[in-house]
């Protein structure tokens, strides 16, 4: 505010009326600082007794301002860095599955190599039935896997402690969440690849799920290449 300083004498009545309440009630603008937002002051304003640094406050201001804008970056850098990682252990195990020769193959590299390039503690897989050679398959004839998943659904993302040991019966105790592929193929019967976690928040039902619908679908892909018959 600029210009020649306005004497009580020459403030129409509304104004007076508003510098009476204001001396009244010396905490108004404690109790609503919002309005010294939109209002204009002095920078620097001396009085008899007290002084007001306006520059101060606004300086106050930018700087709270400052630090919520940080705050947010930071968790948007952040989200932005779980992404790519993700993306890249994904791409990893996707390159790994297309390198196998044959169907044991692919399921031994689900087992011993899965638990490392997708950052999780215990990898599984569960068939109905099976025949072939690999050893650290579990065959669970109690579990039906088509009746475990939804219509059109291939993947459950869970933390809820009920059904660890149907999935991880050797280690269920350590497990806090977990994932379950359903893997579909044209000549065997689909079988699980179950990951868990020590982490309760490493597998949510919140979690966007395109990436392990990518994996599955490059898994199912190369099953189907292979002769099965």
């Amino acid at each position: 505010m600029t210009g020649k300083k306005n004497k009580l004498s020459d403030i129409d009545v509304n104004n007076k009326q508003i510098i009476l309440f204001l001396k009244k009630n010396k905490n108004f603008l404690i109790k609503y600082p919002k309005l010294l937002e939109i209002m204009e002051f002095p920078s620097y304003w001396q009085g008899t007794e007290n002084i007001v640094d306006f520059n101060k406050y606004q300086v106050k201001k930018i700087k709270k301002n400052n630090i919520h804008l940080k705050s947010k970056i930071f968790k948007i850098l952040n989200i932005i860095k779980i992404n790519a990682d993700a993306q890249n252990r994904i791409l990893k195990a996707c390159l790994r599955i297309l390198n196998s020769k044959s169907l044991d193959n692919l399921l031994e590299i689900i087992l011993k190599d899965f638990s490392k390039i997708l950052n999780c503690d215990e990898v599984n897989i569960i068939f109905n039935n099976y025949t072939g050679r690999e050893k650290g398959v579990i065959i669970n004839k109690k579990i039906k896997i088509e009746n475990i998943f939804k219509k059109n659904n291939s993947i459950i993302l869970s933390n809820k402690m009920k059904y660890m040991k149907f999935f991880f019966p050797n280690s269920y105790k350590l497990i806090n969440s977990f994932t379950l592929l359903k893997i579909k193929n044209n000549s065997l019967s689909s079988f699980l690849i179950c990951l868990g976690s020590n982490d309760k928040n490493k597998f949510s039902e919140t979690h966007n799920t395109d990436l392990i619908s990518f994996l599955i679908k490059v898994c199912e892909s190369k099953i189907n290449s292979f002769n099965l018959n």
